[in-house]
């Protein structure tokens, strides 16, 4: 699940026309002068052709140029000239952020615009009309969001909970600007609702359990890092605490109970330097580099080697049985899996691999975390709910997991892939 962070950088058509009045042919009849026989014009009207008045020598007629020949048009059944360079290929784009949603992916790419593909955009990528500064995206299930480098959001897709900021609940496939958003920093989204990330330290939310527009987070200040998982979120401030609110029939809250709790409350105990919701699940990334995972476990989430239903705060284990180690970010899917990003470059993941979504080439979950094959370049990992992908160090993008609608986004659908699949935006 996408997670936001904050960020310490930043990355009319008109017409005019003219036409002329068009000529009106006039009703009124034409009148010829009369012939005036005693005028001293010798009874011709004035201004009248005079042929007695033609120079001696006639006026020359213009050389008329000859057409040219008509040019040869090339042979379409001749071979190329080997010499002629060819067409220049298309130049990929490189990814700076990606997320998925249930059957969609988009990516921000290098000119800050923003790329789709999967379910209503197709099996290619293609430009979201109307995005032209995005600096990160967000994916809910059915609605993307897209951090400005203004500090403005933009979101589009469904809007039945208002999750497009825009004050209404009218869905949307073109990009609406969020009411009152100028300061953003960071961006997350889940389900059907968005949350914001601004510069002040605070945050801000719209769409199920929020408002249509945006509304801030408690009272919850110092923020650097906002998460929202299924039916509860969290946020983590810059002590490393993390508070937690919502859903929590699972544990995913991390406070002990598992009672729903509408007010954020301390998750006691831990300094972390990332935090991911997902579905009724949360992990984080410890202050030692290892990850601990609470909540929903029965496909082995926790990463803790069991399947154990309950709401212990557990340490993400490696396949050596021992807890992983060198982990920079963490992120639990709104699905049955997670992931985590190390610090040489590889990705872990555990769950649930019906499909492939952990992208060790096999179909067996496990409850522990092992490495995704041939990947150890990776900058960024994002889980969604069937489906996993990796930014790599060049900017390319690599996923895995569901393609039942194109989102992998390699021309395909239909069907899955249980290892990386390299991905070429244009």
């Amino acid at each position: 699940m996408k997670r936001i962070a904050l960020l310490m950088g930043t990355l009319t058509l008109g017409a005019c026309a003219g036409t002329d009045a068009p000529f009106e042919p006039s009703d009124e009849p034409v009148v010829m002068a009369e012939r005036d026989d005693d005028s001293s014009e010798g009874g011709r009207i004035p201004g009248a052709f005079d042929d007695t008045q033609v120079p001696d020598d006639p006026v020359e007629t213009p050389d008329v140029p000859e057409a040219p020949e008509p040019t040869e048009q090339p042979d379409p059944t001749e071979e190329p000239d080997p010499t002629e360079p060819p067409d220049p290929e298309p130049v990929a784009r490189v990814v700076l952020a990606v997320d998925t949603g249930i059957d969609t992916t988009c990516a921000v790419v290098d000119d800050g615009r923003v790329y789709c593909w999967g379910g209503t955009y197709g099996l290619k990528a293609v430009p979201v009309v109307g995005v032209v500064d995005a600096v990160d995206i967000a994916a809910g299930v059915f609605h993307f969001c897209a951090l400005r480098s203004t500090g403005g959001v933009q979101c589009w897709g469904d809007n039945a909970a208002g999750q497009l900021g825009d004050g209404s609940t009218t869905s949307s496939p073109s990009p609406v600007e969020v009411v009152g958003l100028t300061d953003a920093v960071g961006i997350t989204a889940a389900q059907s609702a968005s949350c914001a990330l601004r510069s002040n330290g605070e945050a801000v939310c719209w769409g199920a359990r929020y408002d249509v527009v945006p509304q801030r987070l408690f009272d919850l200040t110092g923020l650097e890092q906002v998460t929202l998982g299924d039916a509860h979120g969290c946020a983590r401030v810059f002590t490393g605490d993390v508070w937690c609110w919502g859903h929590n029939s699972y544990g995913e809250l991390g406070n002990g109970p598992t009672t729903t709790d509408a007010l954020p409350a301390v998750v006691a105990g831990y300094g972390f330097a990332d935090v991911s919701a997902g579905n009724s699940l949360t992990c984080g990334v410890n202050a030692d580099d290892t990850a601990t995972c609470w909540g929903r476990n029965g496909e082995g989430q926790h990463g803790a080697g069991d399947f154990d239903a309950n709401a212990v705060k557990r340490a993400v284990l490696g396949p050596d049985g021992m807890p992983l180690g060198g982990i920079v970010s963490v992120s639990a899917s709104n699905g049955l899996h997670a992931c985590a990003l190390l610090d040489d470059g590889r990705v872990a993941c555990w769950g649930n691999n019906g499909i492939g979504q952990l992208g060790d080439g096999g179909a067996d979950g496990r409850p522990y975390a092992d490495y995704v094959m041939g990947l150890d370049d990776a900058v960024d990992v994002v889980t969604g709910i069937f489906e996993t992908c990796a930014i790599r160090m060049t900017g390319e993008l690599a996923c895995w997991g569901s393609n039942a609608n194109g989102q992998l986004g390699n021309g395909e659908s239909g069907n899955l892939k249980r290892e990386p699949t390299p991905i070429t935006v244009l």
